[in-house]
């Protein structure tokens, strides 16, 4: 008689159970994507990169964005044997550099963190930043700069899409690639950027 007595409710706990179990397993997945992405895109400027974003968009594999190798080259070549600060901005350039190509060859496989990686560009950024006071040269790297967060966000679109990231990585990536591009066009507006607005 104990056995029946309570035989009734621990089947119907069971039951229960296994039909919420059943019904996270349907919804779960659903909940992990979050709300569907936008149909339409922020629009860039067309003039700046647009092989590379198609080429991006393609899935090709692609070197990261920085300022011309001309222009660093000429920039490197200007810092004077023996000038402390010029060899410290120097090795920051370098740094930064490797530390870049390394986080975008992993962001690119799937790996790391955005985070990181966002802070990758903003240290080449400001080395770049470093080399030169010329505003034709900040804002080169403001550009630069601006191309890889473009990436990023084309990169975190498509993640997003196809339900491997969560909306909140999307919208760091664009808001990193609006920040960016904010300081891009007051420095073409004539606005004087420095490395504290960074």
């Amino acid at each position: 008689m104990f056995i029946t007595k309570f035989t009734l409710p621990v089947v119907s706990l069971l039951i229960l159970g296994a039909l919420t179990y059943g019904v996270g397993l349907v919804l779960c997945p659903a909940l992990v994507a979050g709300p569907p992405g936008p149909q339409q895109r922020d629009a860039a400027p067309a003039d700046v990169g647009k092989e590379r974003i198609e080429k991006i968009k393609a899935g090709k594999a692609l070197p990261v964005a920085d300022m011309s190798g001309d222009r660093i080259n000429v920039l490197l070549a200007g810092i004077k044997a023996g000038d402390k600060m010029g060899e410290l901005v120097k090795g920051q350039l370098e740094a930064a550099k490797t530390e870049l190509d390394a986080r975008w060859q992993e962001f690119l496989a799937g790996r790391g963190t955005l985070d990181i990686m966002l802070g990758s560009s903003q240290r080449l950024l400001q080395a770049e930043f470093d080399l030169s006071t010329k505003r034709s040269d900040r804002i080169a790297a403001l550009e630069a700069h601006w191309q890889r967060l473009r990436e990023v966000e084309t990169i975190n679109q498509s993640r997003y899409d196809a339900g491997r990231i969560p909306i909140q990585d999307l919208a760091q990536s664009r808001s990193g690639r609006c920040r960016a591009e904010i300081l891009l066009e007051r420095a073409k507006k004539g606005q004087a950027i420095d490395s504290g607005q960074l």
